[in-house]
């Protein structure tokens, strides 16, 4: 890997079905339930393989195509004695990405593909960019 944190929704059944996946730039994977984690990324970029996301819009079967790359990574656990719920962040614009509907990252309605972005952090099983 390139020293970058990669994070992405993982979507193959089994035991992390619906968690964020971190990948540590050392390659060690980590998986985190959107309901019970708020992942906050610095300084990160919205990836996406086009061709394959294009493929997948047309109909073939879903397979990682989308992610984001980011230099560090805050989790922080939503459910505890000294959290009790989401970190509010100001001015935060949802990114979109669902390849069935479109194949690429949205923000705004505008195609956000290899876009950078200061901070990016999850609410739920949304991301949202500043």
């Amino acid at each position: 890997m390139n020293g970058k944190y990669k994070v992405r929704f993982h979507l193959a059944k089994g035991e992390n079905y619906q968690k964020f996946q971190i990948t540590h730039p050392t390659g060690e994977k980590l998986y985190f339930d959107p309901l019970l984690n708020q992942i906050t990324m610095y300084f990160g970029k919205l990836v996406n393989h086009q061709a394959t996301a294009k493929k997948i819009h047309e109909g073939a079967n879903k397979t990682v195509c989308s992610w984001i790359e980011c230099d560090g990574i805050v989790i922080e656990c939503l459910k505890s004695e000294t959290h009790s719920g989401w970190s509010s962040k100001n001015g935060g614009d949802e990114a979109k990405y669902n390849p069935r509907i479109n194949p690429n990252w949205m923000v705004n309605g505008k195609i956000a593909d290899s876009k950078h972005y200061n901070l990016l952090y999850t609410n739920g099983k949304r991301v949202f960019v500043q």
